[in-house]
């Protein structure tokens, strides 16, 4: 029994020496500085309903060398989208979807759903499109996105393109 009680002593001993060393050699950073698909960390924050969801505010660049120069902006109302209030005359559309829609590795001025908001704008002015996109989102993320831009957004119209990676399915 004294064995076992010394063999637990000397195991959490070097844990904490480990993570002493750990802290000392890299910080107190409890993130890392990248997520999946080379986006920054700091970039998303925790969800209660999403899991996680982008964080309002954030201006930086996707960390994948092929995609460098791709900046990332984030509203004040945590979508890649522009920072603007709507008319009351607005005609929005929500689009929600992963990252096809978010435009991973795509600047914003090419990404489709801001192509779409500009071709739709030459014929109604008061057209918007509300980009919903987030890169690693699925269906039950689509839902409470949806209950999130829904409430900003009382009159809209909704498209959803998916490409769902947990289902296997692919909608458009």
């Amino acid at each position: 029994m004294l064995f076992l009680a010394s063999l637990g002593i000397a195991v959490l001993l070097m844990v904490g020496i480990g993570e002493l060393a750990l802290r000392i050699r890299y910080g107190e950073a409890s993130l890392p500085n990248e997520i999946g698909g080379g986006y920054p960390a700091h970039l998303v924050m925790p969800d209660e309903k999403m899991g996680f969801t982008l964080r309002p505010g954030f201006r930086g660049k996707q960390l994948v060398p092929a995609h460098a120069d791709v900046e990332i902006r984030i509203n004040s109302q945590g979508l890649r989208d522009y920072e603007r209030e709507l008319p009351p005359s607005a005609e929005p559309i929500i689009v929600l979807g992963d990252s096809f829609i978010f435009g991973h590795g795509v600047a914003f001025q090419e990404i489709w759903p801001t192509l779409l908001e500009n071709k739709l704008r030459e014929k109604v002015s008061q057209t918007y499109v509300i980009k919903g996109g987030v890169f690693g989102f699925g269906w039950r993320q689509y839902y409470q996105q949806y209950q999130r831009l829904a409430q900003d957004f009382r009159r809209h119209s909704l498209v959803i393109v998916g490409f769902t990676v947990d289902a296997g399915e692919r909608v458009a």
